[in-house]
């Protein structure tokens, strides 16, 4: 049987990303089938049209791929490959013969990078042509309905609906996902249960046995994604799972074709999906990200650019889209983890968000395992405008999280210290005390040691956000900066010893039993919450006052 591994697509996720596909200069008549004019020719070299075959010859066993193109008439078929450098060639062409034509490439001959399409030419004789064309390998065979889904959402019930039922419809006989999908984990840590809602049983219905849903505490994403990793490799069918934000709506030929491109490679390997804007679906975000290794923060692949328009582009027009890149982690956005990973190196850490990521995928990579993003498979997420981690209250796990990282990856802090003192420098001077006051409450939770990992993940939530409250009520820069240079300072004296109790204290908060615990206590819902008692010894102004 063979695998398909691309393809044309006609039905977006995202009808607004139209533009990344050349199937909007023919007429779409059916799901993957277009109709071309009378010796109208259309190059298929769009983002979401080519095979990335520099991928799949470098990091999978698969040796030849192989052009299936159905037409309704005879249509002349062109496959034109790029290299590493964006130079191209034809290397097969021909003309359908009743309704069908195939050809065969060798992707081992473009490890180094490049691309594969078809150029198709409908004949003058016939008024219209129908066509639809596929890709697909017959050299690997794979384990059918291995893929589980894991979304961890929290009150976003609109969002979390629709990536439900993107899911659904693929995954019905005959859909792209049929065969794929064998698991849908969605972990609910909100207050409102997206299972209460109108739409749910119709979703509930279309996946039948395949869904689970778990009601938890909010544990942030580490929490959420951690659960959804530890329910789904619970089915011993599943070799991979796939970790998808609510909001990061999927392509699901894309999804398909990474769980292929997993089940293919030559090592386990994550497969990651680039990010697109909901509200800009045409530029690409990244096309890769690493760690700059000096400041300790992540980066793009080396010599290439972010956020660039992909609209009505060929992917030979942009050099640094040819070679074959391996990425150092991959954002959960979209992620699939193998099974294999996960029992070597462990579960994610309890971070509740930020850095999670990245310290798995570091992880990850430090135990052998490769990390790739496989263009083609994408998703569409809401935009990130006007949301500031860096000033909100993700300021505290921003910095602690990436601190703990760092200890745990031999990262020496010299540079590190003075870029978060220079940030927290940067908040006071933009009057942002709140952001300021986190960032010193998580360099002094870093220098308490590994103690909090697990022991705070279902109440550091509302912890840094009361941190960020009371520092609106009653600034206190001074001492938010004096406390963050004495504690960066303790810091630098202390990084040896610090990094020694954080590693030691890896392989338990990463375990099966540890984060079983940490789940069995988070399915008690009603947590008593806080009560503050405030008394106000100054304040700025009755105004500030009774606003607070």
């Amino acid at each position: 049987m063979s695998m398909h591994i691309g393809g044309l697509l006609t039905e977006l996720v995202a009808p607004a990303a139209a533009a990344l596909s050349a199937a909007g200069e023919a007429r779409t008549v059916a799901p993957g089938r277009v109709a071309l004019a009378a010796g109208q020719t259309v190059e298929f070299s769009g983002w979401l049209d080519a095979l990335p075959l520099g991928y799949w010859g470098r990091f999978t066993m698969v040796n030849t791929v192989r052009l299936e193109v159905t037409s309704s008439a005879p249509v002349h078929v062109t496959v034109r490959v790029s290299d590493a450098q964006a130079i191209c060639r034809d290397v097969v062409s021909g003309t359908s013969r009743e309704g069908t034509f195939t050809a065969t490439v060798d992707a081992g001959e473009a490890a180094d990078g490049g691309w594969a399409w078809p150029v198709l030419t409908a004949e003058s004789r016939a008024e219209v042509t129908e066509v639809s064309w596929r890709w697909v390998t017959d050299d690997v065979v794979p384990q059918p309905n291995s893929l589980a889904v894991a979304i961890t959402t929290c009150d976003r019930k609109e969002a979390c609906l629709r990536q439900l039922g993107v899911l659904a419809a693929a995954a019905r006989d005959g859909g792209s996902l049929d065969g794929v999908l064998g698991r849908v984990i969605l972990v609910d840590q909100g207050t409102k249960p997206v299972a209460e809602s109108a739409d749910f049983t119709r979703v509930m219905d279309s996946f039948g046995e395949r869904l689970t849903v778990i009601r938890q505490q909010n544990l942030g994403g580490s929490g959420g994604f951690t659960r959804g990793l530890f329910e789904g490799l619970k089915d011993s069918r599943i070799t991979h799972v796939a970790l998808l934000d609510d909001d990061a709506v999927a392509q699901p030929e894309g999804l398909a074709h990474a769980w292929a491109f997993a089940q293919a490679a030559r090592r386990p390997t994550l497969v990651g999906g680039h990010m697109f804007d909901a509200a800009a679906p045409t530029p690409l975000y990244r096309l890769g990200e690493v760690m700059d290794r000096t400041r300790f923060t992540r980066s793009s692949l080396p010599g290439t650019p972010m956020n660039t328009d992909l609209a009505h582009t060929s992917v030979s027009d942009h050099v640094w889209l040819g070679p074959a890149y391996s990425v150092d982690f991959q954002p959960w956005w979209m992620c699939l983890v193998p099974r294999a990973a996960v029992e070597a190196i462990g579960l994610p850490m309890p971070f509740f968000l930020k850095w999670d990521d990245v310290e798995f995928g570091l992880r990850a990579q430090a135990g052998g395992f490769a990390s790739v993003v496989l263009p083609g498979a994408v998703v569409w997420q809401d935009s990130r405008v006007g949301k500031d981690a860096e000033s909100g209250w993700q300021a505290y796990f921003l910095l602690r999280n990436r601190i703990v990282t760092a200890l745990l990856n031999d990262t020496r802090p010299s540079v590190l210290v003075a870029e978060w003192m220079a940030v927290s420098l940067r908040h006071l001077a933009q009057l942002e005390p709140a952001a300021a006051a986190m960032r010193w409450a998580a360099l002094k939770d870093v220098l308490h040691g590994p103690g909090w990992l697990h022991r705070d993940l279902g109440t550091v939530r509302e912890r840094a956000a009361d941190t960020a409250r009371r520092e609106i009520i009653a600034p206190h820069p001074v001492s938010a900066m004096t406390g963050s240079l004495s504690a960066s300072a303790r810091l630098l004296r202390r990084w040896s010893d610090l990094r020694a109790q954080y590693r030691a204290a890896l392989p338990e908060a990463t375990s099966t039993r540890r984060w079983e615990q940490t789940f069995t206590a988070a399915a008690v819902l009603q947590r008593r919450r806080s009560t503050w008692s405030i008394v106000v010894t100054s304040f700025h102004s009755l105004d500030m006052l009774t606003r607070h």
